[in-house]
């Protein structure tokens, strides 16, 4: 109530609520009664919602129209917020006089730039678009366009207030766009870091993105139709130069395509499931293992991402994009809310190639993921038995230790064409071996933190194959490894300490960064004890000798798959255990499963 208010704030109150024009705005053209009623439900019954705004309503936050926002106004403006001044009476009096901006939607002085016969007589620049400017086409900042607002949106000229206040109340939030230079859900897709940003899409774009010189709106070579891609993907001229482009389809499976008949094709099924896991029932995640044989195909170099159909295809992530705790592994790819998937990719005209078999995976350069999801794949490639002329398609700069796995588990010597990493290829015929095996990325401890699982079978048909390259030497000697992990990630705070320990015991203190696959596979065959932190590294388990025991050591982070250790060593039939020990708590966010931590000692050596 008025009479509540401070003497002083009266007096303010009664002067600046209605004032002519010539001498500034008045505070009833900024404050918007009716609807500061409705951003609270206990505001509904209000009398004076003027008074309640200036004695709490702007410490609580509230605003006092749709186009003034308190909080916003204090942030940048230090000087108010350090008086104690009333936002609005701040504003009033002085702010819209000296220029100040009310809120991320209105650029004041960008204004009174564009348009000098704005004055301090009109009121300010604020009042002179809400009352004039709107209807002399005049702009609030340099991407929304008033007229293009009306022309594209003809139901906004019966709103009672201006255009940009209906954008800002109903507008935005309906998808709407603010101009032909700005549109919203694509700019969220093409930079899915502004969805930590705490205002909208377009308040990012004009205080931050628009000076960063972020893309706001499609070009040339943002793609929407998978046909305009494939087209100049078979351009007659070959060019050297890559082009930064994006392609947006719906998201759908490769499975789903060769169900149709006009799709492609299922050249192989296997008749039964061969994967491992830890749920009962398990995880239906992969189904049958099949190769599919799938026409002029848009494949994305370095993953197993597809275009085809009208759809970006990838298994994996259609069957878990309703799972909320199952992350997307390709970092060039971004889902949203409405099934949607936009590729960032680099494009060369005429990258095509007639024919190939994708062994492509977004990890492929990971150790342990190449060892259980794509040699397997291999495996299942083969048991199509594909013309012996179709080449392996792989990634180009794939790791020297990766490429010599695939030489040793090629023992049919099928050709092998190496393809770029983030580069979109036109492929005449490709032949696309399902996934076999699946770990799921998750960092929430969820319902997709038990659905990795692992094709034990294949896994095993794949290491037999390199092992055969290296025979084992009757009576070997029998080793104890300690095999440590260096890097940033997951380190453990007492290593030296554990190092010393198992060296008195006889155990080879050593790392595998530097060791090829003949070297790492002929250690770890000899190995009787293998000790080791999570990492890469403990993929050489496979190499082991069946009985050899393996103790895998990490923090108790309730998101580690610790299982996927015990499924490994199944390949190798190796014993393996684990000894978990407190985190360091050195980062806890979304990826604290990395964090460090220390293990008990004499915990391993009881195993020993």
């Amino acid at each position: 109530m008025i009479k509540a208010l401070p003497r002083l704030l009266k007096r303010a109150l009664a002067r600046l609520s209605r004032r002519p024009a010539a001498q500034g705005p008045a505070l009833a053209d900024f404050f918007d009664a009716d609807w500061y009623r409705t951003q609270r439900p206990d505001l509904a019954s209000l009398e004076n919602p003027i008074a309640h705004y200036l004695s709490e309503g702007a410490d609580q936050g509230l605003n006092p129209h749709p186009l003034f926002h308190t909080t916003w106004y204090l942030e940048h403006n230090p000087d108010v917020a350090a008086a104690g001044t009333n936002p609005l009476l701040h504003y009033v009096s002085a702010g819209a006089m000296e220029g100040r901006s009310p809120c991320a939607y209105f650029s004041a002085p960008w204004y009174v730039h564009k348009y000098p016969i704005v004055r301090v007589q009109d009121g300010g620049a604020l009042r002179h678009y809400m009352t004039t400017g709107f209807r002399q086409g005049c702009n609030p900042n340099p991407y929304f366009d008033t007229v293009w607002y009306l022309k594209t949106y003809p139901e906004v000229a019966d709103y009672p207030r201006d255009p940009l206040t209906h954008f800002v109340q109903i507008g935005e939030a309906a998808g709407y766009r603010p101009g032909p230079g700005f549109d919203p859900k694509w700019y969220l897709m093409r930079n899915p870091d502004v969805a930590k940003w705490p205002g909208t899409p377009f308040t990012h774009y004009v205080l931050a993105g628009a000076r960063e010189e972020r893309t706001a709106v499609r070009g040339p070579y943002d793609f929407a139709d998978e046909q305009a891609l494939a087209r100049l993907l078979a351009a007659p001229v070959v060019s050297q130069e890559s082009v930064a482009s994006t392609l947006e389809l719906p998201l759908a499976s490769v499975e789903a395509l060769v169900a149709t008949p006009e799709g492609g094709q299922r050249v192989f099924q296997a008749a039964e499931r061969s994967v491992q896991g830890v749920t009962t029932p398990l995880a239906p995640y992969p189904g049958l293992p099949y190769v599919a044989k799938v026409e002029n195909a848009l494949a994305l170099g370095g993953t197993r991402y597809l275009a085809s159909r009208g759809h970006i295809r990838h298994d994996e992530m259609a069957a878990f994009r309703d799972v909320k705790d199952a992350a997307v592994k390709y970092r060039h790819a971004h889902l949203d809310a409405d099934g949607k998937v936009m590729l960032d990719f680099l494009l060369k005209p005429a990258n095509w190639v007639e024919a190939g078999i994708d062994l492509m995976h977004e990890y492929s350069n990971n150790y342990f993921h190449f060892v259980v999801e794509t040699l397997p794949r291999m495996i299942l490639a083969e048991e199509a038995q594909l013309p012996a002329s179709v080449p392996y398609l792989v990634e180009r700069a794939l790791h020297n230790n990766m490429l010599q796995l695939l030489e040793l588990a090629n023992t049919p010597g099928r050709p092998i064409l190496p393809m770029e990493s983030e580069t979109m290829y036109r492929v005449g015929t490709l032949f696309y071996p399902s996934d076999v095996s699946s770990v799921v990325d998750s960092y929430e401890a969820g319902e997709a933190n038990r659905l990795s699982v692992l094709d034990v079978p294949r896994i095993r048909a794949a290491v037999e194959r390199c092992k055969a390259h290296f025979p084992a030497q009757p009576g070997g000697r029998r080793r104890r490894i300690y095999v440590g992990r260096s890097g940033g990630l997951r380190q453990l705070t007492n290593q030296q300490e554990l190092e010393a320990a198992l060296a008195a015991r006889g155990f080879e203190i050593m790392r595998t960064e530097n060791l090829d696959i003949p070297t790492q596979i002929a250690i770890f065959r000899e190995a009787d004890v293998i000790v080791a932190p999570t990492g890469a590294q403990l993929t050489n388990m496979v190499w082991a000798e069946p009985g050899a025991q393996v103790i895998v050591l990490a923090s108790d982070h309730p998101s580690h798959q610790l299982y996927l250790w015990e499924l490994l060593g199944r390949v190798s039939q190796a014993r393996v255990s684990c000894v978990l020990g407190p985190r360091a708590f050195v980062r806890d966010d979304k990826y604290s499963v990395h964090d460090d931590y220390s293990i008990d000692v004499q915990k391993i050596l009881d195993q020993i």
